[in-house]
């Protein structure tokens, strides 16, 4: 079942960034976790405002996560292979986090899980 974006109208331009990125991810079938301060808004209700926004994905998506952003007309690749990719549009972007930048702890089943 393909999901569908919410009204346009809300939201300012990058939050409906977010929102389009996220869809064309899960659109292709990519499990994604919301991270970083958008996770912890939702979860203290304490908002900051950030310059990006953090999804987790597992590694073995990273090519079709690529490929369904790039797909949905936007800017995409990896920055560090052993843990970062970037989804880009002209009013921000998106941190594609598959492991941590140390090797350490690589999103697996068991984040999706807890």
């Amino acid at each position: 079942m393909e999901l569908a974006a919410p009204d346009p109208g809300s939201g300012s331009p990058a939050q409906s960034f977010y929102r389009d990125a996220i869809l064309a991810l899960r659109n292709a079938g990519i499990d994604v976790l919301v991270g970083a301060a958008y996770a912890f808004a939702l979860q203290t209700r304490v908002e900051r405002i950030t310059k990006d926004f953090d999804l987790f994905i597992r590694p073995k998506d990273l090519d079709a996560a690529i490929d369904a952003a790039r797909h949905a007309g936007f800017r995409a690749g990896v920055s560090s292979p052993h843990w970062l990719a970037k989804i880009e549009s002209d009013v921000g972007f998106i941190d594609v986090i598959f492991s941590s930048g140390n090797g350490d702890a690589t999103v697996d089943d068991e984040w999706f899980e807890h």
